[in-house]
């Protein structure tokens, strides 16, 4: 592009009379492309005749010189693409030990702060021992000083025999270079870590405790000692049940010597096994009431959730999604379902999932209309009559017009989302009629007690000895309120 400027200077000049007609030699050139580097003695000579001219030449060098960090840029940015390019491999870490935020999809380190640190240590014994390896490795099959010759894998060359008695002594040796070097015996939790999970991969690399307890009594493995914690320091149990679940580490193996990922239900049962004490309210709540945490950790996704769409919908100025809101009305409906259930025994006034105020953007007066819903509403069969109880069964009426009022109490087992109970129940007329003698009934509540079948006998009086049957629905307000009320509210 320069070029074709200082041409069409050149010519534009020698046309004007201001340049004499050597200004044709030097054009001339540049066209054959004679003066790449713009440095003929016929242009210097142009370039002393006109400053427009000269100022041209004088960028030169500036471009060669941009046009050069150009062709480097586009270079690396080509090696850059490429998949075999050096910046684009990735270098795993090797990992022996499970980590204490491994489960609930990553997400359990969150629950506690012990959890958090033991992922660090164990960062820290993972890269030592990787830096421990990469020394054995390059040592080659020859000595070094105390440290002796590893054994290298007869299938693949390169790489260290980890079985092997030798390639251990020299990890061994190796490690306890490294960690000196770095002082990491000064903490006691970084000592701790180290110590309990070397021990556990050479007897797992070994596939044999005695042959382990023999190797890491040498001098190669018997600096590692007993590290102790501080008094209180929860990262002990937490490493305990990390590394609780084991298995083979090989088929044939006679041993069940490698560890595991454990899930979170068997983290949390592991945590309390190892009489770990929580420092969070909410690992608190997991250990001690595993359906209540699921309930309100459930609860809180479903209001980020919530807001997210809301957020989202007014920003796009629309509607939100009819299928986030139904979703949404789903899980609050189960979350705090399963929150109150879980908090029994209790005296509960009010059983329905209808929320204490109002979310934002709704209007408190939808919260008085879903509560003029009744809670339970029942189809009973006494004999060949029906009847329709409220929430609190204070008003029944049977098909002959009598009214009622029904009190009962039921002792009520839950296990896996089924209730049984059995108790029973007394009906006062209305009328005048006398209280007869009480009955007895069974309930089986499904789906978290919505829906529950009562069956039974009236009463136990000679008489009155009519069969119940009922087929009831519970939380009805809560149901109206989350899947019509709330939702429409937000539109």
């Amino acid at each position: 592009m320069l070029r074709v400027m200082l041409s069409a200077s050149l010519l534009e000049e020698q046309v004007a009379g201001t340049l004499p007609s050597s200004a044709a030699e030097a054009r001339a050139a540049l066209a054959a492309g004679l003066d790449a580097n713009l440095e003929s003695a016929a242009l210097r000579a142009m370039a002393a005749a006109s400053d427009r001219i000269g100022r041209l030449v004088a960028l030169a060098p500036r471009l060669r010189t941009l046009s050069t960090r150009a062709g480097t840029v586009a270079a690396d940015a080509a090696l850059l693409s490429s998949a075999n390019a050096l910046e684009r491999q990735l270098v795993l870490s090797r990992r022996f030990s499970p980590l204490g935020g491994g489960a609930l999809l990553n997400f359990s380190g969150f629950l506690d702060r012990p959890l958090r640190d033991l992922d660090f240590y164990s960062g820290v014994y993972d890269a030592v021992v990787q830096i421990a390896t990469h020394e054995c490795e390059v040592q080659g099959p020859y000595p070094v000083g105390d440290r002796p010759a590893a054994v290298f894998r007869a299938d693949a060359p390169l790489l260290l025999d980890a079985s092997a008695k030798e390639t251990q002594r020299c990890l061994g040796q190796a490690l306890r270079a490294i960690v000196d070097d770095l002082g990491l015996r000064r903490s006691s939790r970084a000592a701790f870590v180290i110590a309990k999970l070397s021990r556990l991969e050479v007897t797992a690399q070994l596939g044999n405790r005695s042959a382990a307890a023999l190797l890491l009594a040498e001098p190669a493995w018997n600096w590692l000692g007993d590290s102790e914690l501080p008094s209180g320091d929860q990262l002990g149990a937490a490493l305990l049940a990390v590394t609780s679940r084991t298995g083979p580490c090989r088929e044939g193996a006679t041993e069940s010597l490698c560890l595991a990922d454990p899930t979170f239900e068997e983290l949390l049962d592991a945590l309390q096994r190892s009489g770990y004490v929580p420092s969070s309210p909410s690992m608190r709540e997991a250990l001690s009431d595993r359906d209540r945490w699921t309930a309100h950790l459930a609860g809180r996704l479903v209001d980020r959730a919530a807001a997210v769409e809301i957020f989202s919908s007014e920003r796009a100025r629309r509607a939100p999604s009819d299928v986030v809101l139904t979703g949404v009305g789903l899980g609050q409906l189960w979350a705090r379902r399963a929150q109150r259930l879980s908090g029994a025994p209790a005296l509960d006034l009010d059983p329905s999932t209808i929320p204490a105020r109002s979310p934002e953007g709704a209007h408190p007066a939808l919260l008085a209309a879903a509560h003029l819903l009744p809670y339970r509403v029942s189809l009973v069969r006494v004999t060949s009559w029906f009847s329709v109880e409220s929430v609190a069964d204070l008003l029944a009426i049977e098909g002959s017009g009598r009214v009622t009022s029904i009190f009962g109490l039921i002792p009520t087992l839950r296990a896996r989302g089924v209730s049984l109970g059995a108790g029973a129940q007394s009906v006062f007329p209305w009328n005048g009629d006398g209280v007869v003698t009480p009955g007895v009934i069974g309930r089986i509540g499904l789906l978290q007690e919505r829906l529950a079948i009562t069956f039974g006998i009236r009463s136990l009086s000679i008489g009155h000895r009519d069969a119940v049957v009922a087929l009831s629905v519970s939380d009805l307000n809560g149901l109206a309120y989350w899947l019509a009320l709330w939702g429409a509210a937000r539109k």
